[in-house]
């Protein structure tokens, strides 16, 4: 298990090289507010710490106590997993080091790995779907989003149902996996977390887009196109972290809201390198916890 925690470390890091050599620096503008750059960075962090957060919470109510820190390593040391095509082994990496780490049954931190996802994908669908608001936005994005939004949220509302079939058709195979059952209203105590995820990145992108010249009057209502766009990219597993398909709806939703196409292209890529920053930092992060971390993965790796 330790070998394989390691080759998935290691296959993340060259992802994310391949993923930064075909990357159009070009196009990124060049003048900037560095103090507004600053302030929407420190609420790109925030962000992350809430995701770990969020993590770990998730994780104490599928019955696996693994706490902040350990939740944010392993979220962190996995996080450049997304750069892989299909973006699972993101997933199964975090869960392997929690299994690792703990003692707990793999397929059990699995789905709680899942169904973090799926929440944070509702939440996110939830907050960016208000800058659907606005005037102009295509009705093939309005049905995208509250198709999805909806399916999400049977996805949590259903999801005890589902565990228990899952349960039973294993235990008829005498394959018994024994899932836990967590309550889908149970999820309402830890959505918190999940929403200022989200809240701070969105925060972080609208000061981002003020640090460049000539947006001062861009309403603050696009600040919700980032968790919107994040999501269908996200979604859109064909896409390595969901590259070139974040872009395009980020330019679509700032020229619906007065943004020069141009210069919205040259501030979705800039939110890009934005976000890749954020994830270096958890990175950073989670690898000097790491070493610190009294887990016998940490000993030993």
């Amino acid at each position: 298990m330790r070998l394989a925690l390691n080759l998935l470390l290691y296959l993340s890091l060259v992802a994310l090289g391949v993923y930064l050599y075909h990357f159009d620096f070009i196009r990124v503008p060049s003048s900037l507010d560095l103090g507004l750059v600053m302030v929407s960075f420190l609420f790109l962090c925030a962000g992350h710490m809430f995701h770990s957060m969020s993590w770990s919470d998730t994780l104490r109510l599928s019955g696996v106590h693994a706490g902040f820190r350990l939740a944010m390593v392993s979220t962190g040391l996995y996080i450049f997993m997304k750069y892989v095509p299909g973006k699972v082994m993101v997933l199964l990496g975090r869960a392997a080091y929690i299994s690792q780490a703990t003692g707990s049954r793999m397929v059990a931190v699995t789905a709680a790995s899942f169904l973090n996802q799926i929440v944070s994908f509702w939440v996110s669908m939830m907050i960016g779907s208000l800058t659907l608001i606005t005037d102009g936005i295509p009705v093939f994005w309005r049905v995208i989003s509250g198709v999805g939004f909806l399916g999400l949220t049977a996805s949590i509302w259903f999801y005890p149902s589902i565990i228990m079939g899952v349960n039973w058709l294993f235990t008829f195979l005498k394959r018994p996996l024994n899932l836990p059952l967590t309550s889908g209203i149970g999820h309402i105590r830890v959505l918190l977390s999940f929403v200022l995820n989200w809240i701070s990145w969105a925060l972080g992108f609208y000061l981002l887009l003020l640090a460049v010249p000539g947006t001062a009057n861009v309403s603050p209502m696009v600040m919700f196109a980032f968790p919107l766009a994040s999501v269908l990219s996200m979604l859109a597993i064909f896409s390595p972290g969901g590259l070139g398909v974040r872009e395009g709806m980020l330019v679509a939703c700032m020229v619906l809201y007065g943004i020069p196409a141009d210069e919205a292209a040259g501030i979705a890529i800039l939110s890009r390198l934005w976000f890749l920053a954020g994830e270096v930092f958890i990175f950073v992060l989670a690898l000097l916890f790491r070493r610190v971390e009294s887990t016998p993965l940490t000993k030993h790796a």
